[in-house]
């Protein structure tokens, strides 16, 4: 019955993986989530389980999204009522022990659901603007000459245009998954974890940053060709090593200043 409910959305969550490159990491996404699920397949096993009869309201609330969005032609309200719903449905039959295993990879798919349109294009165009004027103010303050006009960054014989895709509201969205991963299966309490995901935006950032400082001294001291070609074909890995290398030198960080597993001082006798 959910795969017929949410066959349309599965759809178009298939279309939009496949056609727009800023969730093409969606694939990955229900992957991760069935993995998480099958490592805690024991827990999820030996878990007390008793109906809770408000996930039958959490899953009613789920289907009335749904409904709605579908009327409304709203996907993203579609899609996202699929993470209501898996709730309360698990919630309904087997109770909180079992959610409590679950809640991380069902809740895990709303990496891979797609921004409303509108919202994606306002939260784009300040992150160019920001992005080319920090880029402007790096290089300058390092004795380059150069000229920022909007989202536009001249340097001596090269113009480099900070169009949507290099924003960095997609490495954002990538980031924030991989933090909100990073922070689940990482030791330490609530507090730790939700202050390695709130690092997603500005390691985002940061990387979006190199990423075209990185592509305006290719260009500038290499060549337009290597900058346009193999720097901008390598920037993706780019951000993505810059962000995975920034979270585990945070998590280092932490464990140097408190540590989680601290060893317990031997009592006389």
């Amino acid at each position: 019955m959910l795969a017929l409910l949410f066959l349309p959305a599965i759809r178009e969550f298939l279309y939009d993986w496949s056609h727009d490159d800023n969730y093409s990491h969606g694939f990955l996404i229900p992957v991760i989530s069935a993995y998480l699920l099958w490592l805690k397949r024991e827990e999820i096993r030996s878990a007390n389980r008793e109906s809770n009869l408000l996930g039958l309201f959490v899953l009613i609330a789920g289907l009335v999204l749904n409904i709605l969005g579908t009327a409304a032609a709203e996907w993203y309200t579609v899609r996202f009522s699929l993470i209501p719903v898996l709730l309360g449905a698990v919630l309904y039959l087997w109770g909180w022990q079992v959610v409590r295993h679950v809640w991380f990879p069902i809740v895990f798919i709303i990496f891979a659901i797609p921004l409303p349109y509108t919202l994606f294009r306002t939260l784009t165009f300040p992150l160019q603007l920001f992005s080319t004027e920090m880029t402007h103010a790096i290089v300058t303050s390092a004795g380059v000459p150069a000229l920022r006009q909007g989202n536009l960054l001249h340097l001596p014989g090269y113009s480099l245009e900070v169009i949507e895709a290099c924003s960095g509201l997609r490495s954002m969205i990538v980031l924030s998954a991989l933090a909100a991963l990073f922070a689940y299966i990482s030791p330490g309490g609530a507090f730790r974890k939700l202050f390695l995901f709130a690092l997603a935006v500005p390691i985002a950032i940061a990387a979006n940053i190199i990423r075209l400082l990185v592509t305006s001294l290719g260009a500038l001291f290499i060549s337009h060709e290597f900058a346009e070609g193999f720097l901008h074909d390598f920037s993706g890995v780019l951000v993505f090593m810059v962000g995975l290398t920034s979270f585990l030198l945070v998590h280092w960080l932490l464990e140097k200043v408190r540590p989680t597993n601290r060893l317990l001082r031997a009592t006389p006798g």
